[in-house]
């Protein structure tokens, strides 16, 4: 497995861990036999639950339920973040399934980033522009392009096809009124975008 997994007993002790454990904990790993308690302080002195405020996770760790499945994720002190999810065992016992998420956690970041850099293009380039997938549906748009297109602001969601925008303009009088209307909007729902 990728993910660490430790086993401990009714008894607050270690009983056994998985390599991948070893391998993303490091020397923060439980050790089969040491205690709970032995192990948090243990953690707490060398540094991996942080430091001021971050020390918070210390206060988390010390006074978590086991015996109520608990789900966290912290960040360790040699920049890898870790989700940590916890299940308790028919025995008292508890299992702590550990999994290294550094890399989704930095992927999700750049996501977001990115996000935030194309809204700020989109909000402030001068030239209107509406976005369509494979299935000709909305995926983005700016409101230069809702207005450059008669499309009145709000009404344009991501979602809408080109045959409802077409349909919304020619209900708007956009195309103008009559058959020219009607014909207007039959050539633009035949062209291939």
């Amino acid at each position: 497995l990728p993910q660490g997994i430790s086993l401990f007993g009714p008894d607050r002790r270690v009983r056994l861990v998985n390599p991948a454990y070893a391998a993303i904990m490091g020397d923060a790993a439980a050790q089969p036999g040491e205690a709970m308690a032995q192990l948090i302080e243990r953690r707490r002195r060398a540094g991996e639950y942080g430091q001021g405020a971050a020390a918070d996770s210390y206060a988390i760790e010390a006074g978590t339920d086991f015996q109520h499945a608990a789900r966290r994720r912290r960040s360790r002190p040699d920049g890898t973040i870790i989700d940590v999810r916890t299940r308790p065992l028919p025995d008292g016992g508890h299992i702590s399934v550990v999994t290294d998420v550094t890399l989704e956690v930095a992927a999700q970041a750049e996501a977001e980033r990115r996000t935030r850099m194309l809204d700020l293009m989109m909000a402030h380039v001068n030239h209107g522009m509406v976005l369509f997938d494979a299935d000709e549906r909305v995926v983005l748009f700016n409101s230069q392009g809702e207005a450059l297109a008669g499309i009145e602001p709000g009404w344009l969601r991501p979602g809408h096809t080109r045959q409802e925008i077409i349909l919304h303009l020619r209900a708007r009088g956009i195309y103008g009124r009559g058959p020219e209307a009607d014909r207007m909007a039959q050539d633009f729902s035949s062209r291939d975008p």
